[in-house]
């Protein structure tokens, strides 16, 4: 008997043996990750140097102290404050921005982790969010590799540790946490382990919003495995439980938003003093922020423009993205109608679409030199970013 050699290592390649093959992308993945935030953390500590008065972070701030400004200040407000009982306003009775627009999962974390350690606040968040970062690079890795093999995978680890908003993975914002608790939840639905992701989705429910893409992501993978099984298994149960914990899970903050301040839109109201400067309304419509910023930036071709993302996207996800196997590729879509529903695209638009790394697995590279530039191209617009973002003049157009 023959044995083809090349169709041997190809199977090798998308079925890894799953110990040790397992445990070498593991530490694959660290090691690309921890790669990454050295030469992150280099550039951040030559930025201490660099910073003014004028920055966000101030003259000579130190390493953790410039790595928690922006929205850390508002975990550190929390981890030790809480959150108002009653919604601040101004003369006019226009809610203003305040503690209720961030969730209590990440300063709860790191308070506790200040507290165990002896820390002071700011080290706690950065060691938090580092270690949170590495096992979302690892548990990215472990999603894509039975699908798109160990080497696309990696790349897409890569692109991921290295990418231009990275440096977030190691700040005091709460990022980390939840692409950790999403890609965690992810991985074990697409394993078959529903039931093993709902606490997992609970602790997402009180990180960051968010949890409502994952309640729609279960209810198209259910649907589909319905479709194809047409009949009910164990799994389908802890499918439906999971789908009925993400659903609540994703409207609780606001419920409880509102059963502490007295105001049922209280956590609406809250988003919206955001983006009220620019939009100057006081009113949430799903789907219309998209296109207000499709207009102010395009003008008449702004609808048009913004119709092109939306379908450049829609093939993206019926075509290329099905190499990343079912439950990464149904993620995508769903993450990206939750963003189109009730985000608004500004600067901290490259961050938020951090969830959709699995995307990266459906990057193929004719060579591994294109793949080292792709790397070495973000490395610098990484680099790039975090000069505008804590560099020595504070700048609104890349807060992150």
């Amino acid at each position: 008997m023959t044995v083809d050699r090349a169709a041997t290592a190809d199977l090798r390649a998308v079925m890894p043996r799953p110990t040790l093959r397992a445990g070498s992308l593991v530490l694959h993945c660290l090691a690309l990750f921890a790669a990454a935030r050295t030469v992150t953390s280099v550039f951040l500590l030559w930025l201490t140097t660099q910073t003014t008065a004028a920055s966000e972070a101030g003259a000579s701030p130190s390493f953790t102290g410039l790595s928690s400004v922006w929205d850390g200040r508002w975990y550190r407000r929390i981890a030790y404050g809480g959150y108002p009982a009653t919604l601040p306003v101004d003369a006019h009775g226009q809610v203003l921005q305040n503690e209720w627009a961030f969730l209590p999962g990440y300063p709860f974390v790191t308070r506790v982790v200040s507290t165990i350690t002896g820390a002071d606040w700011s080290a706690a968040a950065v060691g938090t969010a580092l270690v949170l970062g590495a096992a979302a690079a690892v548990l990215l890795g472990l999603l894509l590799a039975p699908h798109v093999g160990a080497d696309r995978a990696l790349l897409a680890v890569a692109l991921f540790s290295f990418s231009p908003v990275a440096f977030m993975l190691q700040t005091a914002y709460a990022d980390s946490m939840m692409l950790c608790l999403v890609f965690g939840a992810l991985l074990l639905v697409d394993r078959g382990r529903s039931g093993w992701a709902i606490p997992v989705v609970i602790a997402a429910s009180l990180t960051r919003p968010g949890v409502l893409a994952v309640a729609l992501a279960v209810a198209l993978v259910l649907l589909q495995r319905w479709r194809e099984e047409r009949r009910w298994t164990r799994r389908t149960t802890w499918d439906l439980a999971l789908l009925a914990v993400a659903g609540v899970g994703g409207l609780a903050w606001p419920l409880i938003a509102g059963s502490a301040t007295g105001r049922a839109d209280a956590y609406v109201l809250t988003e919206i003093a955001w983006r009220a400067p620019w939009t100057g309304s006081a009113v949430f419509t799903p789907f219309e922020p998209w296109l207000f910023v499709a207009q102010q930036l395009f003008g008449i071709a702004g609808p048009p423009v913004l119709g092109l993302v939306v379908g450049a996207t829609a093939w993206f996800v019926l075509i290329p993205a099905r190499r990343l196997g079912r439950t990464a590729r149904i993620w995508v879509g769903a993450y990206a109608l939750y963003l189109l529903a009730v985000f608004m695209p500004q600067t901290s638009l490259p961050r938020l679409l951090m969830p959709m790394a699995p995307a990266l697995g459906a990057i193929r590279t004719p060579s591994r030199t294109v793949a080292i530039a792709l790397v070495a191209l973000s490395t610098v617009l990484q680099l790039l970013w975090c000069w505008c973002t804590y560099g020595p003049v504070k700048t609104w157009l890349t807060v992150p």
